[in-house]
C-alpha cells in the first residue's frame, strides 16, 4: 500500500526529478522546500511530491518561456522583409553560438 501511495503521488513526474529529490532528502538539503521535515524518517508521498515539484519548477518555467517565444508574432502583424529576416537569423545564430 505504501509503494502504491508513492506511485500515485509521483505519477507523471520525470525520473530525473524524483532521483534528484531523493538525493536532496538523503543529503538533508530540503530546508527551503520542507523546513519542518524530520529527516530521520523517509518523506511521506506528499512531501516527496513537493520536493519533485521544486526540482521541475525551473524546467517548467523555461518551457513556458520557450512556448511563448514559439508563439510570438511580428510586431503589428506585418511580415518581415527578406533583408530583415536574414539579419534576425544571423543575430539568432550568433546568440546560439554564444550560449553553446
Amino acid at each position: 500500500m505504501r509503494a502504491g501511495a508513492y506511485f500515485e503521488a509521483l505519477a507523471g513526474e520525470p525520473a530525473w526529478a524524483i532521483a534528484r529529490a531523493c538525493r536532496r532528502w538523503l543529503r538533508g538539503e530540503v530546508e527551503g522546500v520542507l523546513a519542518s521535515a524530520n529527516l530521520a524518517f523517509a518523506p511521506s508521498p506528499p512531501q516527496l511530491r513537493r520536493l519533485v515539484e521544486a526540482e521541475t519548477l525551473p524546467v517548467r518555467h523555461q518551457a513556458a518561456r520557450l512556448d511563448k517565444l514559439l508563439r510570438a508574432e511580428p510586431e503589428g502583424g506585418a511580415a518581415l522583409s527578406g533583408e530583415r529576416r536574414a539579419a534576425m537569423a544571423a543575430r539568432l545564430k550568433a546568440l546560439s553560438r554564444s550560449l553553446a
